[in-house]
């Protein structure tokens, strides 16, 4: 969601929040790896509200690459490009083996809408693999 080294802030600022709790607290959680990740998604949308991502973006964006793309850059590039919903239901359930069923709680919306984030998320990126490029070449990207 912020993507780079804002990841390492948002992980470390749930970290810290962990530690300041009450057992009594952690004690009730039932899910903690959906707990966990519900707390991480909070803190990135906080984040990402007070305009860092923005500026940083804005900072990478000036200095120059010389990198040759790869595969992940073909990734970064659709991610970047499908609306948060949908990458945030494609990215739990890929990278983190969600169902549904936790991907729904861990979103706040019900299991229907969660299939529907993630199959739209799915669609949006083939779309964008098999695009033409700036070059008028379909790029596939296996």
């Amino acid at each position: 969601m912020v993507g780079g080294e804002l990841a390492d802030d948002v992980v470390q600022s749930v970290f810290l929040r962990v530690l300041g709790l009450r057992r009594s607290s952690l004690k009730s959680v039932e899910d903690p790896a959906a707990w966990l990740c519900t707390l991480t998604r909070n803190a990135a949308l906080n984040m990402q509200r007070t305009g860092t991502r923005a500026k940083r973006r804005e900072a990478s964006a000036m200095a120059p690459t010389a990198t040759e793309p790869t595969g992940l850059d073909d990734l970064e590039r659709v991610l970047d490009v499908l609306p948060q919903p949908q990458r945030e239901a494609l990215v739990l359930r890929h990278s983190y083996g969600f169902t549904l069923e936790r991907l729904a709680g861990v979103l706040g919306v019900s299991r229907s809408t969660a299939a529907e984030r993630y199959a739209k998320g799915l669609a949006l990126a083939r779309e964008q693999l098999t695009a033409p490029s700036s070059d008028g070449v379909t790029q596939h990207v296996g």
